[in-house]
């Protein structure tokens, strides 16, 4: 046998120490066993080979670690590695290989949820025919890891043809998985990324799946997108499915960038919207600990620097969302069914979007009256503010059907009345508003009728007015067509009331008249102006004294 050692020392650029042992078989064959060493600056390499061969081919074992304190990866491991050479029969060259190891990384801990090892696995094979024609092929892949999520992945490339113009090719594959979705509400539910109402409630899996093929050199590269969730909690839920493709320009260099084309369809949507509800402003009790404090002086030092803003991410996205199946369900404490909306969105890579939204029909409070909502279509398209409205409300009342029809724009939409018996405006007003007959209005009854009749012909009313309009019990309707300006006063619980209001200036206004005790009143004011869109709120605390 033969056997030989080395040891050398840099002093701060490291070490190294390495030791062979080989010596003779039967068969004509030889056996060896190495190994060695590597530290410097705190890392620390070592590797240990043995094996076995001849003039045909060469097996060995093959292990090795690495250790980096202080580096993003505290450790990577190669276990159980077999390695296979196969040489030529008229000269000695490799012709044929394959290698299979285990690995391992401890990555550097960067969560309290984070994975604290990866495993994986990878296999490569090659042959080498006359020496210049290579056919081979790799294979990698990373076992599920994490807490509240799994990932894994999966990479396969080969490299075949003259070793002068090889034809390169992967197919890569990434899966993360949540398998309950609670579970990663709970771990942001204190950080910025925190998950808002309604979804913070629901529990279920989600998944996402990247893959991608072709040659790595080429560009751009394309990948595809698909994923899936199934969440829940009783009430709610959120059952969809996403598709779609990223093509990746220029990836190996600063100048990346991404173009998306995405697919998302509701499958089984239903939401919980926050709980509205219009009444009384809450008393106001000014706390005696709060003191006015001193500005402080005019000090450069002070003053904050502005801070710098990020480089936004290159991603052009186009994106379509779809209800294919069922329509998305909004539950809402101002109706006592749920809203079936369709959706249709549009996107494009560029910015421009259009959106159009539909309801089945569906039953909603009116006027004191159920009425049905046969059709609500709403349609938006990008750079306008204002979207188109086109619905259709049958309205029963008494011994007669209103049908209420929403045409336009959904700032000034255009309202039409068709009914069976047929009944003019007046009449038709009369019963929506007061429930009676023209001939049984009071004189400010039948004032407020006039005023609305005047309003609706001058589309003074916008979509979100009209719908407070016919939900909530009127006092009166004041409107003065020399100034287009409106104003509805409303009843609220607790004695309240509320006016709504605007001007041919696009000011809007909503205003709340609490009365606090025998001479003193709140009134809370809120004004938009939609030529500036800024809103101006105002409260004044109001004594009086009637003579």
């Amino acid at each position: 046998s033969l056997s030989a050692s080395a040891r050398a020392d840099a002093g701060p650029l490291g070490s190294a120490l390495a030791q062979a042992r080989a010596w003779p078989v039967p068969g004509g064959r030889a056996a060896l066993a190495a190994k060695g060493s590597l530290a410097s600056k705190g890392r620390t390499l070592s590797l240990d080979v043995s094996g076995i061969g001849g003039r045909s081919g060469w097996e060995s074992g093959l292990s090795g670690r690495l250790l980096d304190p202080k580096g993003p990866v505290r450790s990577a491991t190669l276990d159980g590695c077999r390695l296979s050479l196969g040489f030529g029969k008229k000269r000695l060259r490799v012709e044929r290989g394959a290698l299979g190891c285990a690995w391992s990384l401890t990555p550097k801990p960067f969560g309290p949820h984070a994975p604290k090892i990866l495993k994986g696995r990878v296999d490569a094979r090659g042959a080498l025919a006359r020496g210049r024609d290579l056919d081979s092929a790799i294979d990698a892949t990373i076992e599920p890891a994490g807490d509240w999520y799994r990932f894994g992945g999966k990479l396969t490339a080969k490299a075949a043809g003259p070793l002068g113009g090889l034809r390169l090719s992967h197919q890569a594959d990434l899966t993360i998985e949540i398998p309950k979705f609670e579970r990663f509400v709970e771990y942001f539910s204190s950080s910025t990324f925190a998950v808002p109402a309604p979804l913070n409630s629901m529990r279920g899996p989600a998944s996402l799946r990247v893959s991608g093929s072709g040659d790595g050199r080429s560009d751009p590269q394309r990948f595809e997108l698909s994923g899936k969730t199934a969440l829940g909690d009783g009430s709610q839920s959120l059952t969809t499915r996403v598709s779609g493709e990223v093509l990746a320009r220029k990836l190996w260099t600063p100048e990346r960038s991404f173009e998306a084309s995405i697919r998302w369809d509701l499958l089984d949507v239903a939401l919980q919207l926050p709980y509205l509800e219009l009444q009384a402003p809450p008393r106001v009790a000014i706390d005696s600990r709060i003191k006015p404090g001193r500005m402080p002086a005019d000090d450069e030092d002070l003053r904050m620097a502005p801070a710098p803003k990020p480089r936004p991410f290159p991603l052009a996205l186009q994106l379509r969302v779809r209800t294919p199946d069922k329509p998305v369900r909004l539950h809402t404490n101002l109706l006592k069914d749920p809203v079936p909306l369709r959706l249709d969105v549009d996107r494009d890579k560029v910015g421009v979007s259009a959106a159009a939204a539909r309801t089945e029909p569906f039953e909603v409070e009116l006027f004191r009256r159920k009425a049905l909502v046969e059709k609500f279509e709403l349609r938006q398209s990008s750079g306008s503010n204002a979207g188109s409205v086109n619905a259709s409300i049958l309205y029963r009342a008494r011994d007669s059907k209103i049908r209420i029809l929403l045409l336009g724009s959904t700032a000034k939409p255009r309202v039409k009345f068709e009914s069976d018996p047929p009944m003019d405006r007046s009449q038709i007003l009369g019963l929506l508003l007061f429930g009676k007959e023209p001939s049984e209005l009071g004189s400010d009854e039948a004032a407020s009728v006039g005023h609305t009749n005047a309003a609706l012909a001058e589309q003074a009313f916008g979509l979100a007015s009209l719908f407070v309009f016919a939900s909530t019990p009127i006092d009166y309707v004041g409107y003065n067509p020399d100034s287009q300006s409106y104003v509805v006063r409303f009843r609220l619980p607790g004695g309240a009331t509320a006016e709504l209001g605007s001007d041919m200036e696009e000011t809007r206004r909503l205003r709340v008249h609490k009365r606090l005790a025998k001479n003193w009143a709140l009134e809370t004011e809120l004004r938009r102006d939609s030529a500036t869109e800024r809103n101006a709120v105002t409260t004044f605390l109001e004594w009086f004294r009637r003579y």
